[in-house]
Order: structure tokens, then sequence, then C-alpha cells
């Protein structure tokens, strides 16, 4: 079965690339180098950019666990593990991220900052809010403390910013400032804002896809994950 989904999924995937604007995308079935504890040492961009996410400090890599999402791997943070790539400041963006928390009341950072001290980056913060951050503004919405695995989606063109859960709008505002982001797992700007939890996935463009692209991405994550 897993084979049959992982075939059908190639094709859909395939509509990714094709999307403009592709900047980052890690995924943990693919563009792992882990050591033969399982200790993640890089995660490949499968953007076609390489823009790759690395750790080279021991205590502080994640952990590549298998079949943990309809088959599928994941890479596991712990609350202190971090990757680093090359920061970006996206004024305008789209970002789908696959995750799940393992406490509901963790502050986790999904993806954030790398570079300086601003809050900028995507949380799932205690068991109630998630956030989205640009350097200069921060937004919260109900719908955190995620302990199932969820897709959580941030359209920002600035006016407005639209967060989605598990294909559903959640909420839309107004927006000030580029989302700035360099780590998986952390936003240095925020202390103890380290994931505790999973994730499997992450894809962010550049620009705000259109209902039909945001659509599409979704196809091909719920086909492959399952989630809702």
């Amino acid at each position: 079965m897993i084979n049959l989904i992982r075939r059908r999924n190639r094709d859909e995937e395939s509509v990714l690339s094709e999307i403009s604007n592709l900047k980052l995308w890690f995924k943990a079935d693919e563009g792992i180098t882990k050591d033969g504890g399982n200790y993640v040492s890089q995660w490949n961009d499968q953007s076609g950019i390489s823009n790759n996410a690395t750790q080279t400090t021991y205590g502080i890599k994640p952990l590549w666990v298998d079949n943990q999402i309809n088959g599928f791997p994941v890479v596991r943070f712990d609350g202190n593990d971090w990757m680093v790539f090359s920061d970006l400041i996206l004024a305008k963006c789209s970002v789908f991220i696959v995750y799940k928390k393992f406490a509901s009341n963790s502050a986790s950072c999904m993806i954030g900052n790398g570079y300086n001290n601003n809050y900028s980056g995507v949380f799932d913060w205690d068991n109630t809010q998630i956030y989205f951050n640009t350097e200069i503004t921060q937004y919260s919405v109900n719908g955190g403390g995620k302990t199932v695995y969820s897709l959580i989606e941030c359209i920002n063109e600035s006016v407005p910013l639209s967060i989605y859960m598990n294909g559903n709008l959640v909420s839309q505002v107004n927006m000030v400032g580029s989302l700035n982001i360099g780590n998986i797992g952390r936003s240095i700007g925020i202390a103890n804002s380290q994931m505790d939890g999973d994730i499997a996935e992450i894809i962010v463009y550049d620009s705000a896809l259109s209902t039909t692209n945001r659509q599409l991405v979704e196809l091909y994550i719920n086909t492959k994950y399952n989630i809702w």
C-alpha cells in the first residue's frame, strides 16, 4: 500500500516545482543525511535552490524517525534541537508545514528567524495559539496545541495574511513587515521557543499562492499524509 501511495504522490509532487517561486522544500522522506543513530546532520532542500539545512553539533541534532505519519518518516525535535539554512527575507510568502507537538502547552517554533534578535517565524504557541510573526508584527489565532499531525498554512500578501489549518481558513488579518527565516526548530529572537515535536515537511514559496495553486499543494500533502 505504501508503494502505491508513493507512486501516486510522485505525480502530484511534480506539480509543486512547476508552481512559480518555490523557495524552500524540506521533506523527511528525501535528502536526509544521518548517522548510525539516525541523528540528522543535513536536510537537503528539494526546491532546486539547494538551501540545505545543517546541524554539526551532536547534542542539538534532531532525530529521523521512520513510519510515523501514513507510513512516512519525520524529523523529530526534542525542545533543544534546531537546524540552520541560509536566511530568507520574504515580503510575500506561502508557508506549508506538516507537524505535531509532543505537549500541547509547549512553545514550539517550526521555522524561524536565524540571523538577528527579532521574533519572526511560524509558531504553535502553548495550547491555544498559532503565531505568524514578521520582523515587526506579531499575529496570533486560535488553533494551537496540535498533538496530532496537522497542516498549517500561512499565505501572506500583507493585505491580508490568511492562515489555514488542515485546508480550512482560520483567520485573515492585515500584516506589516517580512517573514525572516533561517532556522528549522527555533527563532533566535524568542528564548525557549525550540520545537518540541515532529516535522514531516516544510514548503515555502516567496509569493502568495492563488487559491488554485494553494489547493494543489494541499492535495499533494493530504494525498501523501492523509491528514484530513
